[in-house]
This record gives structure tokens, C-alpha cells and sequence, in this order.
């Protein structure tokens, strides 16, 4: 009988026992941190961010069908078969504004960030910048002396004194020239074609 006593004795100290605490399962090793990959370069300067009031606007919708011209086609190409001279557009501007038109020329120069920009040089000597939303397309840099033909929505955009000189400074800090912004002392009105298409070809 004393060693049944013992024995229930026994087994209820250790019934009473509080659980051993839980070991706690060795922590897996925190992932290593992923660089994240560099973003492609983007174009800063006027005109080229979203939503910077110098960035080109959404072309008008069109079921034009693009022509076949000789060339490389960029963008939606060219659906007009009837062309405006650049220098007719920059002489009346206020009449052309919002309108689509074609013209035909020299490249005079091209963006040497991404290729968002070219001057088209018309008959008459006379240059018009020719934009694109920065990323949808890219002209090659090396495409000045090549024959465009470009389609785009005519705008004439009056700038601020602030707004002049951040257009100058973009354009000479892309050609890699000086620009002292005190020698702009008035604000001036930006003319310019809004891409929508163009085909570039090695001859007219």
C-alpha cells in the first residue's frame, strides 16, 4: 500500500509540472536584397516628363491607312499624301495651330538623349522641331543628312520668360554647347510639329 501511495504521489508532481517552454526553430536567413535593375535613361529636359506642359499631346485617332513610301517608317508612318511647307507653318502659325499636316525636308539635327526630336530642314532653308512622345519612338542619332517626310499635329505653344530659357538650356545642354540663360531677356512662342509618324530615307 505505501509503495502504491508513493507511486500516485509521484505521478501527480509530475502532472502538475508546467510544459518545458518551446524550443524555438532557428530563423531562415533573410533573402539577400535584390538590386533592382537601372532604369533605361530617360530624356529630362523640356517637354519630355509626364506631365510637363511642353510634352507632346495624344495624336488625334485616325483609320488612315499609312503610305508606302521608300524608307525606314517610324511610329504610324505618313497618311497624307499632300504635303505643307515648313516655312508657310512658322509664317502663320496661329492658322495651322491644331492641325495635322505632312511636311517633307533635310534632318538638320536629331536628340542626342533618345532620339525623341529632329529639325527638319525645309526648301526654304527654314527648320521645324519635330516631337515625339520621349520612349514611343526613336529617330537614330546619326540621322541628320537623311530625307524626312513626318506627319504631326501643328502647335504653337506661348512660353513664360522661365519657360524659354528651360527650352535653351535643354537644347545646348544636348548639343553639348554653352548657354548663358541671361542672354534670353523675353519669352518667345515654341512652333513645332507633335509627331504622330515619319519615314527617313538616305535620298529624297
Amino acid at each position: 500500500m505505501r509503495r502504491l501511495l508513493f507511486a500516485i504521489a509521484a505521478f501527480s508532481a509530475a502532472a502538475c509540472q508546467p510544459p518545458a517552454p518551446a524550443v524555438p526553430a532557428a530563423a531562415a536567413p533573410a533573402a539577400a536584397a535584390v538590386p533592382a535593375a537601372p532604369a533605361a535613361p530617360t530624356c529630362q529636359g523640356a517637354g519630355c516628363g509626364p506631365g510637363d506642359p511642353l510634352a507632346p499631346l495624344p495624336p488625334a485617332a485616325t483609320s488612315a491607312a499609312a503610305l508606302s513610301l521608300p524608307g525606314t517608317r517610324y511610329g504610324a508612318g505618313v497618311t497624307l499624301a499632300t504635303g505643307t511647307s515648313v516655312a508657310e507653318i512658322l509664317a502663320h502659325p496661329d492658322a495651322w495651330s491644331g492641325k495635322r499636316v505632312r511636311i517633307e525636308g533635310e534632318v538638320a539635327d536629331v536628340c542626342q538623349m533618345r532620339g525623341c526630336w529632329m529639325e527638319v530642314k525645309g526648301e526654304e532653308g527654314k527648320t521645324l522641331k519635330f516631337k515625339v512622345t520621349d520612349g514611343q519612338i526613336e529617330f537614330p542619332k546619326d540621322s541628320a543628312g537623311k530625307h524626312a517626310v513626318a506627319e504631326g499635329t501643328v502647335r504653337l505653344i506661348p512660353l513664360s520668360l522661365e519657360q524659354t530659357r528651360k527650352v535653351k538650356a535643354h537644347e545646348a545642354e544636348e548639343q553639348g554647347k554653352p548657354f548663358d540663360p541671361a542672354s534670353v531677356t523675353a519669352p518667345e512662342n515654341l512652333v513645332r510639329l507633335d509627331g504622330i509618324g515619319a519615314v527617313l530615307s538616305d535620298k529624297k
